[in-house]
């Protein structure tokens, strides 16, 4: 979609070539200010606002205010007024005078292009991170409720619920294998159906012998996934059919269709999840060939991910639900998928749940070697070191519900607001240009050549120091962004509240209060409140595993991981909780937790320490009462941190396996 220039009065922007071409870019006449919500956010717009369109409402500042998140603003004003007092200077993109040469119209304009394309380009992120944030969260909540349901019919009903709302699709099937009664395999049969434009609610039975003539059969043969845009296309080269037998009983009408294996413990498939027609509209109803047309789309990859997830939870749900002994594979299936969940939701550090994992269970094996102090010979049951396990691999679950911003955090500021910045600035580079001009020209006007010279050596001069001192004020505050501040806390104060005084005697604010308050960040890249919220996650944590129906051999694992910030000095969190409540267990995984984090290269916000570095970090943490120091020394003097290769180049599934299954 092209760009959009709006203007009271167009037709003085209609010929400039904005551009490649003149076409490229839409100029459009508005009468009056328009409103943020008339705008389609999925265009990149720009505004020129004169007096004409401020006079247009009751409250333009406010207006104005709105539209700057969706939209560029450009002030056009007479060549004698200032832009204080006409426009708030901060919605403005640029500020252009009424007798501005064309060229730095256009100039300017390309400019302000440029930056509501970087504004829709921001909203298409922001929206998409939250899409798939909220897709995330949606999954583990699925998981987790598909793991604690025992009920065979609730569980099927639940299973069709959530991939019919996940992907938009208007009927949903599911077959289960069935077997003779040696165990083996021999058919697949329709145990429920949902059709949201059948009024009907009776199940069409139906069996399908497990070989190419069905799409069921053909993917609960091979464990091939299909995703098919059109089943009644099918070219007859492809090695299965679509058995077409439902519809021509019903006079419903399948086109697109997302076909998934159900496949459980040791790649055994236990059904087939078969979902028709995925539509634009999920209230949409298909009546007739005719509403398929307009309705019905392919299964693309953002109804794929989830499905498969669905699929792949409600595999292992399903077995538990009939095999009871199988209680182990629903805690693994269940710890897998919050691990990828975890993984997926960080990818900067993916793994370190695994290698927490891995390096806790070394650590807990290792006390039994212990010779002499306070943990010489202790000893955990499997039991316990599977309880462990499952704390460490687990400790992190709750970051699905930390915002995807927080979490990858690079810099103080975040890429939006550097930009707005180096906007603002820029702005007032421009300013300074102007300035020079109209000083420039006044001279000419009132003196003819008559000292121009040395008039304008001495704007260039004044032109120059002023745009200089915008210059390094930004190198300053791009430093400052990069790391950790050196300055004195008074010096930093005075630095952040500089005002700069252009060349007309105008005094800007160059940082707001926010901006100001990220900068002045000392230690790491996250405010206070930014902090808070990614602290909670250890509350989220607990929350969500508390929901699970653990085992009584299991049911430390919330604790033990809700416990994994706490320091021994009681200066932690989330409660605060001294040595006297924390346990053995906790303390093993909190070690482990932070020399992952120390010496791991997967950091967005810094680079990895060494092995060495790390450990006397850790040393003096335990020197200032937050670490156990004798645990400390057993894991340094032991080197258990080198009976994992935490730092090699591991499969990710493969480094899950060996956290799920201990060392031992």
């Amino acid at each position: 979609m092209k760009p959009l220039l709006l203007a009271a009065s167009a037709a003085a922007y209609n010929g400039m070539q904005l551009g490649r071409r003149r076409e490229d870019v839409e100029v459009r006449h508005v009468p009056a200010l328009p409103s943020a919500a008339s705008l389609d956010r999925d265009r990149a717009t720009v505004i020129i606002v004169d007096e004409t369109l401020l006079a247009s409402v009751v409250s333009p500042e406010r207006r104005l205010m709105e539209l700057a998140g969706t939209a560029a603003i450009v002030g056009r004003g007479a060549a004698d007024r200032d832009v204080e007092g006409i426009f708030p200077e901060c919605v403005l993109t640029s500020f252009l005078a009424a007798d501005a040469s064309d060229a730095l119209v256009r100039i300017t304009l390309k400019g302000a292009l440029r930056h509501a394309v970087a504004l829709r380009d921001e909203r298409v992120a922001r929206a998409e991170g939250e899409r798939r944030h909220a897709h995330l969260v949606q999954l583990s909540e699925v998981g987790v409720a598909l793991a604690t349901e025992r009920n065979l019919s609730r569980l099927l009903g639940r299973i069709l619920h959530e991939a019919s709302r996940l992907t938009g699709c208007d009927a949903a099937t599911l077959y289960l294998v069935e077997h003779d009664e040696n165990g083996a395999p021999t058919h697949l049969r329709t145990r429920l159906s949902r059709n949201q434009s059948r009024t009907t609610s009776t199940i069409d039975e139906v069996t399908l012998p497990l070989d190419h003539t069905s799409l069921a059969g053909y993917v609960a043969t091979t464990g091939e996934a299909l995703s098919i845009p059109d089943v009644s296309r099918l070219s007859p080269a492809l090695p299965y059919a679509s058995n077409r037998t439902v519809d021509a009983r019903t006079g419903y009408h399948s086109r697109s269709m997302l076909v998934l294996p159900m496949v459980a413990h040791r790649e055994k498939v236990v059904g087939v999840l078969q979902l028709i027609n995925r539509k634009r509209n999920p209230e949409a109803i298909l009546t007739c060939a005719d509403s398929v047309e307009q309705h019905v789309i392919p299964f693309t990859l953002d109804a794929l991910e989830p499905a498969m997830a669905l699929a792949a939870h409600a595999a292992v749900a399903i077995e538990n639900g009939l095999l009871h002994d199988s209680i182990e594979l629903l805690f693994e299936g269940f710890v897998t998928a919050a691990v990828e969940a975890i993984d997926a939701r960080d990818p900067s550090t993916a793994g370190h749940s695994a290698r927490v994992a891995q390096l806790t269970d070394a650590f807990a094996r290792t006390l039994r070697d212990v010779k002499e102090g306070p943990y010489a010979g202790i000893t955990f049951s499997e039991s316990q070191l599977r309880e462990l396990r499952y704390a460490a691999l687990l400790h992190d679950f709750g970051k699905v519900a930390v915002r995807e911003e927080i979490l990858l955090k690079q810099r103080k500021l975040y890429p939006a607001d550097l930009s707005r910045i180096r906007h603002r600035i820029e702005s007032l580079h421009r300013l300074e240009d102007v300035h020079f001009e109209r000083l420039r020209a006044e001279w000419l006007l009132d003196n003819g050549r008559r000292g121009y010279a040395e008039r304008e050596a001495q704007l260039q001069a004044d032109r120059r120091t002023h745009q200089a001192s915008l210059r390094e004020f930004l190198r300053r505050v791009e430093t400052l962004n990069a790391g950790i501040t050196s300055e004195r806390e008074q010096a930093m104060d005075s630095f952040l509240e500089t005002r700069f005084k252009d060349s007309a005697g105008v005094v800007h604010q160059l940082l707001t209060e926010r901006e100001r308050s990220h900068l002045a960040i000392f230690r790491g890249t996250l405010d206070d409140t930014e902090r808070r919220e990614l602290e909670a996650h250890v509350l989220h944590t607990d929350r969500f595993l508390r929901r699970i129906p653990w085992t009584s051999e299991l049911s430390g694992v919330p604790e033990i991981a809700l416990a994994h910030h706490e320091k021994l000095n009681g200066s932690g969190y989330p409660n605060g909780a001294r040595a006297e409540s924390i346990s053995l267990r906790t303390r093993l995984i909190t070690i482990a937790d932070v020399f992952d984090a120390l010496t791991s290269s997967d950091r967005p916000y810094r680079k990895a320490l060494s092995i060495n570095e790390s450990l006397d970090i850790l040393h003096s943490e335990a020197l200032a009462g937050e670490l156990d120091m004798e645990l400390l020394e057993i894991f340094r003097e032991m080197r258990v941190w080198a009976i994992v290769p935490f730092w090699a180049n591991v499969d990710p599934q493969t480094g899950l396996d060996m956290a799920l299954n201990g060392i031992g």
